[in-house]
């Protein structure tokens, strides 16, 4: 079986790993938000003038 002092190390290992995990998924999103949201801010303005004949 396990000792106490292994147990308490797998399951820090497992939160830590679990948190990194989940932090690099959210900044994953977040980088993707903020990248589509200054693409449109950017994005110029497509106006067509009318021909005058």
């Amino acid at each position: 079986m396990f000792t106490k002092l292994e147990m308490v190390g797998a399951i820090a290992i497992s939160l830590f790993g679990g948190f990194a995990i989940g932090y690099s998924k959210a900044r994953e999103i977040c980088l993707q938000a903020i990248i589509t949201a200054t693409g449109e801010q950017k994005e110029p303005e497509t106006t067509e003038k009318e021909e005058t004949p």
